[in-house]
């Protein structure tokens, strides 16, 4: 996830969280701030800059980890409105530019339900494909 704030402001930016529908609640938040935060870690941000952006959402608990690029920044609390009671209702992932105006990008978004998280994506590979160009 990357964006480009317009000003240096608190206002949020870009902003990915679950979504309950009918009920305007947005479980496990986390937002990208004009001033270049990311919330609710309290993180800085460069923009223009490619972040990895991990949510583990604990439903019993009511909490949520983050990651940011493979940095744990903490567990927060998941459902603000209702004290979990709108946990069980995600139905959809959100990703959404705040304001118009704001630049947002949002790459290989995936979800992931169950016990076990799904296996590390593969990196330093090489191609090799035996044919001289």
């Amino acid at each position: 996830m990357t964006g480009t704030p317009l000003a240096n402001t608190n206002e949020v930016a870009c902003g990915v969280s679950f979504y309950v529908p009918g009920s305007n609640v947005a479980p496990a938040r986390v937002q990208f701030t004009d001033n270049a935060m990311i919330l609710p870690a309290n993180v800085p941000y460069t923009p223009g800059t490619w972040y990895n952006v991990t949510v583990t959402l604990d439903l019993p608990h009511n909490t949520f980890d983050l990651k940011i690029s493979g940095a744990d920044k903490g567990a927060f609390q998941a459902d603000l409105n209702g004290n979990g009671a709108y946990l069980q209702s995600i139905s959809s992932l959100a990703l959404q530019s705040e304001h118009a105006g704001r630049e947002c990008w949002f790459d290989r978004a995936t979800t992931f339900s169950g016990t076990s998280p799904p296996p590390p994506p593969i990196s330093n590979v090489e191609w090799q494909d035996g044919f001289d160009s």
